[in-house]
């Protein structure tokens, strides 16, 4: 199914979404094989970019959790943006995360 950093996996495998959500919280490339004419549903929030919205700011203790979380995901790793997914699940996404479709 795939080794080190790239995850491969074929269209309509059950475990697509849940190899989809890894890869994008780890910055892994994932590598969808035999991808029907219609796209998979879970793809959709990713292809579009439907990003949460960010937080609103009430006051400075909140600013500054904000802060804090906003550089702990700045680490090694690379830096992250949160996704909607289709059923409003939120992943955080790596933005090492690479996605190639195949037919």
């Amino acid at each position: 199914r795939g080794e080190g950093h790239l995850r491969v996996v074929q269209g309509g495998d059950k475990q697509f979404r849940s190899i989809l959500e890894d890869c994008m919280t780890y910055g892994w490339a994932l590598l969808v094989e035999n991808m029907d004419e219609e796209v998979e549903a879970a793809l959709d929030p990713i292809l579009r970019g439907t990003r949460r919205p960010p937080p609103q700011r009430r006051n400075s203790q909140q600013a500054l959790a904000s802060q804090n979380l906003r550089s702990m995901n700045q680490g090694e790793r690379g830096r992250t943006t949160q996704i909607v997914m289709s059923d409003g699940k939120v992943v955080t996404c790596n933005d090492r995360f690479m996605i190639y479709l195949t037919t």
